[in-house]
């Protein structure tokens, strides 16, 4: 039986579904309650600049939410609670460059755009499916939920006809999730190695381990 995008991806258990404009407010809990307190990067930022990664993380995933068809959510087929989501969205090389803005978060930008440097050699000038974020609520962990739900994202890839995955991860959990899933590893950069290129500081040695790195990491669908 071929399987679909709503189908359970614990049997009985764990239900799957698209994330709609009706979900923002359930998109924003998991990113300020779930995501933005255990990811290695925003931990230091929110230390440095308290509160300035969810102002503008909020307004942007806000906006992408009104359109976005590229997300999926995970619930509890019991209680209908909502135990995890991936925030997907479509991009293209040729989408407009975003101008980096001159405040604290620039420093994040600028080693995001260093990663992807070289993106446009991976993934060619189609449309392509990157995952901004995603996360399981700490009570539903070790049940292989976001194993799960990372590949169901495979199946809304190819209905948008995206030939391509990425994903930048900066949690070691992450990335051997997409490892084990297939995603070829592209770049690395080493927090401790990484020196902001406008302000000359090492503002991401201070990630706390097991995180050492950001990825970027591919997976080419068929």
């Amino acid at each position: 039986m071929t399987e679909a995008i709503d189908q359970d991806l614990i049997h009985g258990k764990i239900g799957c579904r698209r994330l709609t404009a009706a979900d923002r407010q359930v998109m924003l809990d998991f990113l300020l309650h779930h995501f933005l307190p255990r990811e290695p990067i925003c931990k230091v930022m929110e230390k440095l600049y308290p509160g300035k990664v969810a102002e503008v993380l909020k307004d942007r995933y806000s906006q992408i939410c009104a359109w976005n068809n590229a997300s999926l959510i995970a619930y509890n087929k019991q209680t209908g609670e909502n135990v995890g989501i991936i925030f997907g969205s479509l991009r293209s090389v040729a989408d407009k460059k975003v101008t980096t803005p001159n405040n604290e978060l620039a420093l994040v930008l600028r080693l995001f755009d260093a990663l992807n440097k070289d993106l446009p050699s991976y993934v060619g000038d189609g449309q392509y499916l990157r995952v901004a974020w995603s996360t399981v609520k700490d009570t539903y962990c070790r049940q292989r939920i976001m194993t799960k739900i990372r590949k169901r994202l495979e199946l809304v890839a190819k209905e948008l006809k995206c030939s391509y995955i990425t994903s930048e991860s900066s949690s070691i959990y992450t990335q051997k999730i997409t490892k084990n899933l297939g995603y070829s590893l592209k770049n690395e950069i080493k927090f401790v190695d990484h020196v902001d290129p406008v302000t000359g500081t090492r503002i991401m040695k201070d990630v706390e381990p097991p995180h050492y790195c950001i990825r970027l990491m591919i997976k080419q669908i068929d």
